[in-house]
């Protein structure tokens, strides 16, 4: 805001000699203006072939920017569906690892075998054989977690692309309007139901506005997902004795 204010200074200050002396360089500064500090419903309706102009340029500069936001979802999905199996990878193993040491702890409970017992090459008193079942109880909700929140953040991108496809035909259809409704303003000088067309105009800017804020944010990678969620977990529901009744 701060921007346009001085902006719109040293317009003032250039207005007496620039508008007499400059008449070519007045209108441009004019033309400016109104994209910096914005178009009036008057402006609009002094200036409606510019408008209008302005209008088509904002809207084709988005529609060029929807492949890049697809190329960006793409990435990102690629990115993220990496890590999501990573986790799983991590989940599969430590379940193989938790059968077995249950299948240790049922051999002491039935008297087969006695403290300290050995796994994998290494050997557990009771304590520290349910100290590393609880390590791995935790890795492996700690990894399920993960593996669904970036699942859901798979989908949920698989959508947007969904919508910028939706998006980039609604985009064309609207710029063909705009175009007809910019030639019939040139033909007419801007004398035939242009309020209509100024109203179109602004619908217009409304889905420019609306689509470039929806899908040009910066998509999150898999740590900027994860430490979101990490500041609203709770306690590990995990439980070694439970486990091991199981």
């Amino acid at each position: 805001m701060k921007s346009v204010l001085n902006f719109i200074v040293v317009l003032a200050l250039l207005a007496g000699g620039t508008y007499y002396f400059a008449p070519g360089l007045w209108a441009k500064l004019n033309e400016i203006y109104r994209e910096n500090a914005g178009w009036t419903e008057q402006a609009k309706k002094d200036r409606p072939i510019a408008y209008l102009e302005y209008v088509i340029k904002n809207a084709e500069r988005e529609y060029g920017s929807i492949d890049e936001y697809a190329l960006n979802y793409n990435h990102a999905i690629t990115a993220l569906r990496a890590q999501r199996d990573d986790s799983r990878i991590i989940v599969n193993h430590d379940n193989q690892l938790l059968d077995e040491m249950k299948a240790l702890y049922k051999t002491v409970e039935n008297g087969e075998t006695d403290w300290p017992v050995q796994f994998r090459d290494a050997a557990y008193t009771e304590g520290q054989f349910k100290q590393q079942i609880q390590v791995l109880l935790n890795e492996r909700e700690t990894h399920e977690d993960i593996a669904k929140r970036l699942n859901q953040e798979v989908g949920q991108m698989h959508n947007r692309l969904s919508e910028l496809k939706v998006a980039k035909a609604d985009y064309k259809a609207k710029l063909a309007e705009m175009r007809a409704n910019l030639a019939i303003a040139r033909a007419t000088k801007g004398t035939r139901a242009i309020d209509d067309i100024i109203k179109n105009a602004d619908r217009v800017m409304v889905f420019v506005d609306k689509t470039s804020s929806a899908f040009s944010s910066p998509v999150r990678t898999a740590s900027e997902i994860n430490a979101a969620a990490e500041q609203s977990e709770g306690v590990s529901n995990s439980d070694v004795s439970s486990f091991l009744s199981q």
